[in-house]
Formats: C-alpha cells, sequence, structure tokens
C-alpha cells in the first residue's frame, strides 16, 4: 500500500482554509468598495444639489435660461443642447423642453477631421471616422424637436443604413423641415431616396442640398421633390447631362452652389448653358470646375441676365485656364460682384490670363 504523506495532507488543509479566507476578505472587500461607491454617490448629488443653488444662474426663471441654452446655438457648435443637457437635472429638463435645441439633426455616419497638413504641401489633407450612435442621437433630435422647421442633414449614410425604421423617422419629419442636406449619396441607394422623396410634401423647404458620390447619375426622370419655396440649391458631382431634371424642382431658386462640374464636350457644355439659362430668377451663383475643356468653333454664350454675384472657381487652385475659358463664355450684363480662387501660373503668359466678356 502506498504510504500517506500526513504532512504533505496537512500543508493542503492549511492551504485550503488559507484560499477560503482570502475568497471571504475578498468578498468583503467588494461589499466595502459597493458601499463606498454608493456613499460617493450620495455625497456628490448633495454636493452638486448645493453647489447649483449657489451659481449665478440658480435664479434665472426657466424661460430665460432656455434663451440662454438658444443664443449659445451657432454654426460651429450645432449641438449646445446636447452639452448643456448633460450640466444639471434642471438643466437637462429645461433643454429637453426646448425644441429650438434640437432642430439642427445630422445624420453623419462619417465625420471629417480638422484639416492636417503633411511635408511641404501647402494643401491640406483631411481623414474621415465613422460616428457611433448617430441612429440614436438622430432619434431623439427628431423626438424633441416638435414640429419646428428643422434642418436635416444626411452625409455619409451607407445602403444598410436606409432602413424603413430610418425612412419612417425621415418621412414622419420631412413635412416641416426648411433644409434638407444629402451628402455623399451612395450609388444603390439613390434611386429608392428618389422614390421615397416621390411622396413626400415640402411646403417649407427653402434650402436643398445634393451631393452624389463620384461616378451616380440621377435617374432620367423630373426630380421628385417639388418644393414650393425653395431658394438655394446646392449640387455636386452631377454631371451637366443630368442637371437638366433639377432644373424644375428649382425653377424658383435665386441662389446657386454647383461643384465638381465636368464639361469635356459641347454636348455637356450645351446641357449646363440650357439649365443655367433656364433658372430665372437666379441672383447669385457659385460654380466649381473640375474640368473644363476649351470648345471651338467658340459656343453660344451663357446669358444670365439676372446674376449679380458670380463664384467660378477650379477644384485644382493651382489650375487657372479652366476659369479663364468658363468665364469668357459667360455673359452677365448685371453683374456687381465677381471673385475666383484660382492661382495664376504666370502674369504674361496669355493663356492663362482672365477674360471677362464685355457688355454692350
Amino acid at each position: 500500500l502506498r504510504q500517506i504523506n500526513w504532512q504533505r495532507q496537512f500543508r493542503l488543509f492549511y492551504l485550503a482554509q488559507f484560499l477560503e479566507e482570502i475568497v471571504t476578505k475578498r468578498h468583503d472587500l467588494l461589499r466595502q468598495l459597493e458601499d463606498l461607491v454608493t456613499q460617493q454617490k450620495s455625497i456628490q448629488l448633495e454636493h452638486a444639489v448645493l453647489h447649483n443653488l449657489d451659481v449665478q444662474t440658480s435664479d434665472l426663471p426657466d424661460e430665460i435660461l432656455a434663451l440662454i441654452f438658444e443664443a449659445g446655438l451657432t454654426p460651429d457648435e450645432p449641438r449646445f443642447g446636447e452639452l448643456v443637457s448633460h450640466v444639471s437635472q434642471r438643466w437637462r429638463r429645461i433643454a429637453l423642453a426646448t425644441p429650438w435645441l434640437w432642430a439642427n439633426i445630422r445624420m453623419h455616419r462619417i465625420k471629417i477631421t480638422v484639416p492636417c497638413f503633411s511635408g511641404g504641401n501647402p494643401e491640406p489633407f483631411f481623414s474621415w471616422y465613422e460616428c457611433n450612435g448617430w441612429k440614436e442621437m438622430a432619434t431623439a433630435y427628431f423626438t424633441r424637436c416638435k414640429s419646428l422647421p428643422i434642418k436635416i442633414h444626411i452625409r455619409g449614410l451607407t445602403k444598410q443604413d436606409f432602413t424603413p425604421i430610418i425612412l419612417r423617422l425621415i418621412g414622419d419629419h420631412i413635412g416641416h423641415c426648411s433644409q434638407l442636406f444629402l451628402e455623399h449619396v451612395p450609388r444603390e441607394i439613390l434611386p429608392k431616396l428618389l422614390k421615397f422623396f416621390k411622396h413626400q410634401p415640402v411646403p417649407i423647404l427653402r434650402s436643398f442640398a445634393l451631393t452624389l458620390e463620384l461616378n451616380t447619375n440621377l435617374n432620367e426622370d423630373p426630380f421628385p421633390l417639388e418644393p414650393p419655396l425653395l431658394t438655394t440649391g446646392q449640387v455636386g458631382n452631377i454631371q451637366p447631362r443630368f442637371l437638366q431634371y433639377l432644373v424644375p424642382a428649382f425653377a424658383s431658386v435665386t441662389s446657386l452652389r454647383y461643384t465638381d462640374i465636368t464639361v469635356t464636350d459641347r454636348e455637356a457644355y450645351d446641357f449646363l448653358r440650357n439649365c443655367l439659362m433656364g433658372l430665372r430668377l437666379l441672383h447669385h451663383l457659385e460654380i466649381q470646375l473640375t474640368s473644363y475643356e476649351s470648345l471651338s468653333p467658340n459656343p453660344l454664350s451663357i446669358v444670365l441676365p439676372t446674376v449679380q454675384l458670380l463664384h467660378v472657381a477650379s477644384a485644382d487652385t493651382n489650375e487657372s485656364i479652366y476659369i479663364n475659358w468658363a468665364v469668357a463664355n459667360i455673359r452677365a450684363d448685371a453683374l456687381i460682384t465677381f471673385s475666383l480662387n484660382a492661382r495664376m501660373k504666370t502674369k504674361t503668359s496669355p493663356s492663362n490670363r482672365l477674360s471677362l466678356p464685355c457688355s454692350t
């Protein structure tokens, strides 16, 4: 028979008891820690209440505090409501009851960072990162804005993001939307989105922007939105031949920004010319050229008799020849203000010299 090592057995018994004591002490420490956390929360709450009683805003009526919150809303701080709603229970109650704090609804999957510079490149570059919790936050904004005129800014959403719930949420509030921005709309979702908007009245829409992803085209159908009060439009990455389908919806537009324009042949130029001249009320026009080819013989001028402010830009600020060709084809007899953003490569080269058409 195997001999029992009693010394080892006693050691095992001792270690087992010691482990039990450690477990018991550990449980006791965890309970003490929980008690300390509870005490900390209670003390913090009392401290916050007493502190808030002595702050300068403690005697302000709720209505005055709500006006102060609204004054804090700026283009740089569109989510000021989120900030003040996390200061105290009173501030949160007032913020949630102030619809103007939640009238700027941003549905952004991606967000751009601040501009950065690398090496000797004078042009900044930007990076993008994904915004977490954007669906929940957008839902909260839609709920809190009530029936006020709202701004809806949709950027970088994927096909999977446009769920029936999200579309229903937008549809329930599009009727009191005064500004609608659709940015980086994916190719596969564009037809579905346009079909959705076809059945949505937009009686107070005054500003509309649509920027497509590269190589995305509009359907060859009239644009589904029919905003009677639309005065400001912005479109980007839309080929001139497809711009014509926006003209009926933009009939009342007085200010237009058209970016990422590619004119490589006379057909594209004619589409651009006809569309711009079809906007009879236009007085503010900004265009940005990605490519603009010189046409021979000279095409018919783009006659814009109502335009008073004209800004012409090149996507490549080092390339001025695009601007020269484009401006030479524009006739705006009522023009008061003109600006451009390209750098002239040389002061003496005739090919780069800016020429403006003369009025007769």
